[in-house]
């Protein structure tokens, strides 16, 4: 790889291994490398709690459908309107807040009124079948809610 870079061969080392030895002798801090110090503060953001508490919340939401309306289709979307679509737009929105504590209640607020809607707008538009079309329609309307709501919030 070349002769090491002492000072009696400064003019005839190449520039490019000054570039390899700041890289390969430069701290993990220097380099934007975060330290496991650095993973708890980083993982424990707002955004990162509210996807977590939203994933719980939908996982149980899932199985209680599951339960009641026996239809596979229709617990998938509440999983997916629950998980996905109300931290999407919390988050979006800026209505998470910047404290640990009002992120897990606004996302449980706001998970519990996205799947009273989703399960109230699935018994309105199908009963208890729970098909395919209707699981849709009610997935729809209460992404649709949610979003909505969310604006007049902001």
């Amino acid at each position: 790889m070349g002769c090491p870079v002492t000072a009696t061969n400064l003019d005839r080392t190449p520039r490019w291994r000054f570039a390899l030895h700041r890289v390969y002798y430069t701290s993990h801090e220097a380099r934007g490398v975060p330290s496991i110090r650095d993973v708890r503060t980083r993982l424990l953001t707002p955004e990162n709690v509210a996807i977590t508490v939203a994933i719980i919340l939908s996982v149980a939401g899932a199985y209680a459908i599951q339960l009641r309306v026996s239809a596979g289709v229709a617990a998938f979307f509440g999983l997916i309107v629950l998980g996905v679509s109300t931290p999407t737009t919390l988050t979006s929105h800026g209505l998470l807040g910047t404290r640990f504590a009002s992120a897990v209640v606004r996302t449980g607020a706001a998970c519990t009124a996205t799947f009273v809607t989703y399960v109230g707008l699935l018994v309105i538009v199908s009963g208890r079948d729970g098909s395919l079309l209707d699981a849709a329609v009610a997935f729809t309307l209460t992404a649709l809610a949610g979003e909505a709501a969310a604006r007049t919030l902001d």
